[in-house]
């Protein structure tokens, strides 16, 4: 019984799974080298000429293999501290509502950018929405992280990137993508918690 509960310790959730496929499909792409990164990047005339896979695709390629190696470990932070528990199309659904708001943001508010790449925003928008899902299933031991963005949100608005962040990063940081992607992850989040609702309150309704 007791090796039986070791073993399945190391079995891991839907949500881990998820975040494993995710940082197999960055570093795969890092793999390509700079051919790989012009052709996924967000960019945006390959965007005017109708390259919508880009949208997607540019939150998965990295300026170098250390910008990419920094974001694995936080997204795996994020999975293993906060998503105990969260069913994987939570996840994705987080995963895509980070990636829409830093879409939008960055293509209609920030018009001189003409390229971007990274992780970042996503993963700001994992940590928002993972916080508030938490937040609502009373877990209020996570109220602390939740400051603790807020101000990193608010340094970066103010002053800029945090210290050493570009030079891990091998580039300039573009810190408003982690704005919108926070944004969007609380969109998600709230999304989420839309659905669960409604499919809880399906599930009581039914006659049995």
């Amino acid at each position: 019984m007791a090796m039986g509960t070791i073993r399945n310790a190391f079995v891991p959730t839907p949500a881990q799974w998820l975040a494993l496929a995710v940082a197999m499909v960055c570093l795969m792409l890092q793999a390509g080298g700079e051919s790989a990164q012009e052709l996924f990047q967000f960019q945006r005339q390959g965007l005017a000429q109708g390259q919508l896979w880009r949208l997607f695709s540019g939150h998965f390629i990295h300026l170098g293999w250390s910008h990419a190696l920094m974001n694995m470990a936080a997204l795996g932070l994020l999975v293993y501290l906060l998503a105990d528990g969260l069913e994987a199309w939570s996840l994705v659904g987080l995963i895509l509502a980070a990636s829409l708001g830093v879409d939008i943001g960055l293509w209609f508010l920030q018009p001189e950018l003409q390229w971007y790449v990274g992780l970042s925003g996503v993963l700001h928008g994992l940590f928002a929405g993972l916080l508030v899902l938490q937040w609502y299933c009373r877990a209020e031991r996570y109220l602390w992280l939740m400051l603790l963005l807020s101000v990193k949100l608010v340094w970066e608005g103010t002053t800029g990137p945090l210290p050493m962040t570009a030079d891990l990063a091998g580039g300039p940081v573009v810190t408003v993508a982690h704005l919108y992607g926070a944004t969007g992850g609380l969109l998600g989040a709230i999304c989420v918690i839309l659905l669960k609702r409604v499919a809880n309150g399906a599930t009581d309704n039914k006659i049995d």
